[in-house]
């Protein structure tokens, strides 16, 4: 009769805790070992059900937008249990891109405010008229964005954004025309 007091060794090696994915589609990756390895699992951020692996194999699939927390056990057959866990960020969506001003409207002015907003961090720039004109904005905590703009020549034109959050999701799809 033999007797095993050596819980399994067991790591995640990918993805790094507290990373940040901009796919749902990430791999858990890991390494088990133990001389009388018996059986493996795993639990999501929910930890209301419990997965089953052949040990050794990675874990893969979609995971949530936001934050997933993910623990792999190990289980020997002599009952020593090991686990590792990790958690990571998911953020797959591309932001929402709110252009405050200028509206669409005629300004009687030559001057107008340019404010962007996004929903999440992230920067954002401008252009005009499809990209004849490229500006910068001032940044006010990543959220949003401002810029005046003075001495504009009557004219129409079309202020394009183009927006990402801080993952690299862009966002080129929002714009406004206006006449000064």
């Amino acid at each position: 009769f033999s007797l095993d007091s050596i819980i399994p060794a067991i790591s995640i090696t990918v993805p790094i805790n507290l990373s940040n994915w901009s796919t749902t589609t990430v791999d858990v990756n890991y390494t088990v070992g133990d001389t009388n390895l018996g059986y493996c699992w795993y639990t999501n951020s929910s930890g209301l059900f419990n997965y089953s692996l052949t040990c050794g194999n990675n874990v893969t699939g979609e995971w949530d937008e936001g934050e997933n927390n993910v623990t792999i056990y190990a289980n020997d057959t002599f009952g020593n249990l090991n686990w590792s866990a990790i958690s990571f960020n998911v953020d797959s969506l591309a932001p929402v891109v709110t252009i405050n001003n200028p509206t669409a409207t005629t300004y009687t002015v030559n001057n107008y405010v340019v404010n962007i907003t996004l929903n999440e961090e992230g920067y954002c720039e401008y252009s005009l008229n499809y990209g004849l004109i490229n500006s910068t904005l001032t940044n006010w905590g990543n959220l949003s964005f401002n810029s005046t703009v003075s001495s504009v020549s009557n004219a129409d034109y079309v202020l394009s954004s183009y927006c990402n959050d801080t993952l690299g999701n862009n966002n080129y799809t929002t714009n406004v025309s206006f006449t000064v």
